[in-house]
């Protein structure tokens, strides 16, 4: 009789463990993730041919890691941030965001490294909080280069 009451608790654990991981938001990592997309756009210019989008965490709630992520721009200039998992985004916290490109020096050999010349552009912190349940969609402009 306590045996079969026994397996019947370890059932109801089992799946209300399960139903809480599913409400959780959860990734196949066992992490909550929030999903992060969007687009870079270059003022006065197209976007140039290599150019990735990194996130750098300054501060993650305790317990969760504190793991770089990135993201490549699409000919578009779409994103989509992954941290372990493509498109997998970001878990809650304060990321750092910079932008950074290259562009190919005038006359060089461009099959060459020492064609390119990189550069980057520090935009504003990005802030997930905890419990954000949707996607966020993220707008970056890299201005005009001063001359």
């Amino acid at each position: 009789m306590f045996g079969n009451m026994n397996s019947r608790r370890r059932t109801s654990s089992i799946v209300h463990l399960c139903l809480l991981i599913l409400l959780a938001g959860c990734s196949d990592n066992g992490l909550e993730m929030v999903r992060v997309g969007g687009q870079v756009t270059f003022e006065g210019r197209e976007l140039p041919k290599y150019c990735k989008v990194y996130f750098h965490p300054i501060e993650v709630p305790a317990g969760l890691p504190k793991r770089p992520a990135a993201s490549r721009l699409g000919e578009d200039g779409r994103l989509s941030v992954t941290s372990w998992k493509k498109g997998d985004g970001l878990v809650p916290g304060t990321y750092e965001v910079k932008i950074q490109y290259y562009d190919p020096k005038p006359g060089a050999d461009l099959t060459s490294d020492d064609g390119w010349v990189g550069k980057s552009h520090q935009v504003e912190n990005l802030v997930i909080k905890p419990g954000t349940k949707r996607p966020i969609e993220v707008r970056y402009t890299v201005p005009e280069p001063k001359s």
